[in-house]
């Protein structure tokens, strides 16, 4: 197979074929010049000439990035954290919620508990205090009427 590597000469041709326009002509001289650099670039692989060093966040912080990498890499972290964002508060609020929740049954059970004991020790006041203490003041008024006909 052949290599798909340019001669210099090809690699000249091509790079110079976009600078046909009269416009160019009186910059012939710059051109050569700028054609010699860009075959010199690309003869010896310099596809990356401007580099940084990789950083802590990386397996070898020494290695040499290139710029371009980095800053598209950067462009894509940004977009997939805004993309990201909206989900993520979500998935916090509801796990904020969830906590919530826990503690509140927790407590209903607790306070369920203690309420049961207070009624079948014939303490029916204490029973809606705890209930009440549980933030469920409905709750206390349907469980002071079911204990009123428990008791009856």
């Amino acid at each position: 197979m052949p290599s798909p590597r340019l001669n210099e000469v090809e690699f000249r041709r091509r790079f110079l074929a976009q600078f046909q326009d009269p416009a160019f002509d009186s910059l012939s001289r710059e051109l050569d010049q700028i054609a010699a650099a860009a075959w010199d670039a690309y003869a010896h692989s310099r596809k990356a000439p401007r580099t940084y060093k990789a950083g802590s966040e990386f397996a070898d912080p020494e290695y040499e990035l290139s710029v371009d990498w980095l800053a598209a890499r950067a462009a894509e972290l940004v977009e997939a954290k805004s993309a990201a964002g909206p989900a993520c508060q979500r998935i916090a609020e509801t796990k904020q919620l969830i906590a919530r929740q826990r503690e509140l049954i927790a407590t209903l059970d607790l306070t369920n508990q203690a309420s049961e004991a207070a009624v079948f020790s014939g303490d029916q006041a204490r029973a809606e205090k705890l209930l009440e203490a549980a933030f469920l003041p409905t709750a206390a008024q349907s469980f002071s009427s079911a204990a009123q006909s428990f008791s009856s």
